[in-house]
């Protein structure tokens, strides 16, 4: 079992925990089911259960390709720099 797998089992199961003490406490089943479920979606959310496939960090930026020359931009230079016709 990999360790991402008892990650999400171990907070799975806090959430049921933790709402079986709301249910225990409001004497509700329905109370268990939806602090239950806040739970879950809330250890969702903040990124604790992980879904497979799911690596957490996004790939590394790639580096910036080179530009192609343009033949008609000429040799380079800018026009500010270009020497008058006279």
């Amino acid at each position: 079992m990999s360790a991402r797998r008892k990650l999400n089992q171990a907070n799975f199961k806090w959430a049921m925990l933790v709402g079986l003490l709301f249910g225990w406490m409001f004497q509700s089943f329905s109370a268990f089911l939806m602090a239950t479920l806040f739970f879950v979606a809330a250890a969702w959310y903040s990124g604790d259960i992980r879904a497979d496939g799911d690596y957490h960090y996004p790939a590394p930026p790639s580096p910036p390709r080179p530009r192609p020359s343009d033949p008609r931009r000429g040799t380079g230079r800018s026009r500010r720099f270009r020497r008058s016709r006279r």
